[in-house]
């Protein structure tokens, strides 16, 4: 076997010109995603999407957002797993595609919009089982599109005692692709409970609440996220091998 070594100059040179970021580069969209394989998509668009960003990289102000979107319509490129990829890679996932499981998805929208009342009541039932809690109120904020959802169940810190959980979970339900996409996207956070005497005459208080928002804590969700997956026909987010499973 031959063994070819390669100074640091040669291995610069050579990614370089794998992420087609020099002189010899494409001058179109399809041919851009073809060599790069796939564009990522990421909903967060701190300056512009992920997808147009990679792409404007290597074309310049030639390249048009638009572009992307036609390319998409026509079925040019194909979106699958929050990437995009050239419609010839379509034969390496046949096999995927026939031993996905059968059965229609649930319909979680009302035309272009999301059903919020079906996917308030479709989170809520799941997180009401897994809870082992009794859902209160479900409330969709009209500025920041987040669903607040709230719940009771007999606390068991002191169970002579008849005290009360309140359990608030904020979710998030989003497109799962900047303008617009078949397919949508759900955030849950931590559950943040409020342990209170609800019951008459003197009260005693007790709070323990754990942050919707803190990052970079791993939580026991207890089964809940694959619950969510299973009624909701979904696939998870596996944050330690950047994928969907």
């Amino acid at each position: 076997m031959t063994v070819h070594e390669l100074s640091r100059l040669d291995g610069r040179r050579i990614a370089v010109r794998a992420q087609l970021l020099d002189a010899q580069r494409p001058d179109q969209l399809v041919d851009v995603v073809r060599r790069l394989t796939l564009l990522q998509i990421d909903p967060t668009a701190a300056i512009s999407p992920n997808t147009d960003l990679v792409v404007w990289s290597r074309l310049g102000s030639s390249y048009s957002p638009a572009e992307l979107d036609i390319a998409l319509a026509d079925r040019t490129l194909l979106e699958l797993r929050a990437m995009i990829r050239h419609s010839e890679d379509l034969a390496l996932y046949r096999a995927d595609m026939a031993a996905w499981e059968s059965g229609e998805p649930a319909d979680w929208r009302d035309g272009d919009k999301p059903n919020h009342d079906k996917l308030a009541a479709a989170i809520s039932g799941v997180l009401a089982r897994s809870l082992a809690a009794k859902p209160v109120s479900a409330n969709w904020s009209p500025v920041t599109g987040k669903l607040k959802l709230t719940f009771k169940r007999p606390s068991q810190v002191v169970p002579a005692l008849n005290l009360t959980d309140t359990i608030e979970v904020i979710a998030l339900v989003a497109p799962d692709a900047p303008g617009g996409s078949d397919r949508l996207m759900l955030w849950i956070g931590n559950p943040a409970t409020t342990t209170a005497d609800e019951t008459s005459g003197a009260k005693l208080i007790l709070s323990d609440e754990s942050s919707n928002d803190e990052e970079g804590e791993q939580h026991d969700d207890g089964g809940l996220l694959d619950a969510l997956a299973k009624e909701l026909k979904a696939q998870r987010w596996d944050s330690d091998k950047s994928a969907w499973k």
